[in-house]
C-alpha cells in the first residue's frame, strides 16, 4: 500500500501529465473547430457547384436539341437546293443547253 507522500507524488505526476495533455489538446480543439467550419463551407460550395453542374447539364441538353434542329434544317435546305438543281439541270438538258 502507498504512503500518503507516495500518493501525493503520484497525483502530482498525474497532474503534470494532464497539464501537458491539456496544452496539446487546446490547439487541437481550435484546429477541429476550424476544420468543422471549413467542412461546412465546403458543403455549401459543393451544393452550389452541384447546382451549377445541373445548370450546365441543362444548357448542354438544350444546345444539343438546338444543334440537332439546326442540323435537320440544314439537311432539309440541302435537299431543297439539290432538288432545284436537278430540276434546273433537267430543264437545261431539255432545252439542249447542256
Amino acid at each position: 500500500m502507498l504512503t500518503r507522500t507516495q500518493m501525493e507524488e503520484a497525483l502530482t505526476k498525474i497532474d503534470r501529465r494532464l497539464s501537458g495533455v491539456e496544452q496539446i489538446l487546446q490547439p487541437l480543439t481550435k484546429d477541429v473547430s476550424t476544420l468543422k467550419t471549413d467542412v461546412a463551407v465546403l458543403k455549401v460550395d459543393l451544393r452550389t457547384l452541384g447546382g451549377e453542374v445541373s445548370g450546365l447539364q441543362r444548357d448542354v441538353t438544350n444546345l444539343t436539341h438546338d444543334l440537332n434542329d439546326f442540323k435537320a434544317e440544314v439537311l432539309a435546305a440541302i435537299g431543297t437546293v439539290t432538288e432545284r438543281l436537278e430540276t434546273l439541270t433537267e430543264r437545261l438538258e431539255a432545252r439542249g443547253v447542256i
